[in-house]
């Protein structure tokens, strides 16, 4: 079994409050739950209102498949609108 770790760093630029912030972030945490059946979480930034460190995690049988469904989780959050992904890392342990 491989773990596959996603870190991800991100700017919210229409975000004027925490409030704001969090409605995009959670919708964002609901939809990789839902579409790529992994772990998200909200990692980072938790005060400011326009960043955001989110950590996905997913358990695969094999190196290759991890890697895939992180890229494909890594490709939906630059699409999704509202977000700008500033940097990422991921992981294969």
């Amino acid at each position: 079994m491989v773990l596959g770790v996603l870190t991800v760093q991100l700017h919210i630029p229409a975000s004027s409050s925490l409030k704001s912030k969090r409605s995009v972030i959670k919708s964002l945490k609901e939809r990789i739950r839902q579409r790529f059946n992994t772990s998200v979480a909200e990692t980072g930034h938790h005060d400011k209102w326009q960043l955001s460190e989110m950590v996905v995690v997913n358990a695969a049988g094999s190196r290759r498949l991890a890697n895939q469904t992180l890229d494909s989780v890594l490709s939906f959050i630059e699409s999704f609108n509202g977000v700008v992904v500033a940097d990422y890392r991921l992981e294969l342990l």
